[in-house]
C-alpha cells in the first residue's frame, strides 16, 4: 500500500513520504483496506489538493480521514463491506448522472475515476456543511470572492 501511494504521487511529480509502518499504524492492513477504497481515497485526496491549491503530497493521516468518509454509512466487518456501495458508484452512467445532480460536468478526456472522486468530494463537502449547520455554526455556502463596489 505504501509503495502504491508513493507511485501514485510520483505520477503527479510529488514525493510522498509514506512507509509500511505508517500504513500499519493507521490500521489499514488489519481493517482489510481494499484496492478500490485505496484508489478512491487517493483520487479524493488528489482532487482536494487541486481544489485547495495545496501542493503537499498525500499522507497517511489525510488519507485516513478520507477513508473514514468513504466507509461512513457502511457496515465494515473484517474488511468486507456488508452493504453494497451507493448505486451511483457502480456504473459510468450512474457517476455521470450523480455529477449532473451536484452540478459537475465531465471534462474532455477525464477518466471516470477522477469524475467519481470529484463527485465524492462535493458530496462530502455538502455533508460537512450540513453537519455544521445542524450544530448551529454559521456556514458560508460559497467561498467569499472578490466583492466589487456597486455603482450608485
Amino acid at each position: 500500500m505504501a509503495a502504491w501511494i508513493r507511485g501514485y504521487e510520483a505520477k503527479r511529480g510529488l514525493v510522498a513520504r509514506v512507509t509500511r509502518a505508517d500504513v500499519e499504524k493507521a490500521g489499514w492492513i488489519a481493517d482489510g483496506l481494499t484496492a478500490s477504497e485505496l484508489r478512491e481515497v487517493c483520487d479524493m485526496g488528489r482532487v482536494d489538493r487541486e481544489v485547495t491549491k495545496n501542493p503537499a503530497p498525500l499522507n497517511v493521516p489525510f488519507l485516513a480521514a478520507l477513508l473514514h468518509r468513504v466507509r461512513k454509512g457502511r457496515v465494515v466487518c473484517r474488511g468486507v463491506d456488508a452493504a453494497p456501495p451507493a448505486a451511483w458508484h457502480v456504473s459510468e452512467a450512474g457517476i455521470e448522472a450523480k455529477a449532473a445532480e451536484v452540478g459537475l460536468v465531465r471534462k474532455e478526456g477525464e477518466p471516470i475515476d477522477q469524475l467519481r472522486g470529484r463527485v465524492a468530494f462535493v458530496l462530502a463537502e455538502r455533508e460537512s456543511q450540513a453537519k455544521k449547520a445542524r450544530a448551529g455554526a454559521v456556514v458560508p455556502l460559497k467561498r467569499p470572492g472578490k466583492v466589487s463596489a456597486c455603482p450608485a
